[in-house]
């Protein structure tokens, strides 16, 4: 048996867990977030959990609960920007983990019925990956090219699907080393980093001690 239920404070170490061994678990599903972004930007967050229940016969009380699927939501309401839930806002990445397509229409069906609670327009999903389910690759290159919405068997949930592509990352192959790293730059930028570190410039790897100078000039930045 299925259940989907919102996260705990009791559950951050099965939740964590759970993003570290998937697939396509990123940082930015990690607990973590819900704290910083409430905190810090008064946004209300929505944490789906999927549960598959499994009842032990020897003891028809004790249920052991697997976590089969996670969904981080937050709801972003603003008068000039709109009424939306997005996974995960101020990142690239987000949306829904989960082990199989069962679990992933179970927790896009729970963010719907949420949605329309909250009387929202519309629920981004930041994925990397499409859905098991929507990966027919025919379909959302149609759906990407004409920009019109697919339904994708949820009718009843009077909604809609829609790819959309207009957000770009870009990301850099590392070498092992950094020898290796060193030797691919070209030899006007070896030198453009040699000059500060003959002036006494170098990299500090450290903690809390460090935050007030790190945080200095992040806001100058």
């Amino acid at each position: 048996m299925l259940t989907i239920r919102y996260y705990r404070s009791s559950d951050r170490n099965i939740w964590d867990n759970y993003v570290k061994n998937h697939p396509n678990g990123t940082l930015y599903h990690l607990s973590g977030w819900k704290n910083v972004i409430e905190e810090t930007y008064g946004h209300k967050s929505y944490y789906l959990m999927a549960l598959a229940n499994s009842n032990n016969p020897s003891n028809p009380t004790n249920h052991n609960n697997r976590i089969v699927g996670i969904l981080p939501l937050i709801h972003m309401k603003h008068f000039l920007f709109g009424n939306k839930l997005v996974s995960m806002p101020f990142f690239d990445m987000g949306g829904i983990l989960a082990d199989d397509e069962e679990t992933e229409k179970a927790l896009l069906t729970e963010a719907i019925q949420l949605g329309q609670k909250l009387k929202v327009k519309n629920i981004e999903l930041r994925h990397t990956q499409p859905l098991t389910w929507l990966a027919d690759s025919s379909k959302l290159k149609a759906n990407s090219s004409n920009n019109s919405p697919i339904s994708y068997g949820l009718s009843a949930m009077n909604c809609a699907f829609q790819t959309r592509s207009h957000k770009v990352r870009m990301l850099l192959p590392l070498p092992d080393s950094s020898e290796e790293l060193w030797k691919s730059f070209k030899s006007k930028l070896r030198s453009q980093i040699r000059r500060p570190q003959k002036e006494g410039l170098k990299a500090q790897l450290g903690g809390p001690e460090l935050l007030n100078d790190f945080y200095y000039v992040f806001t100058i930045n």
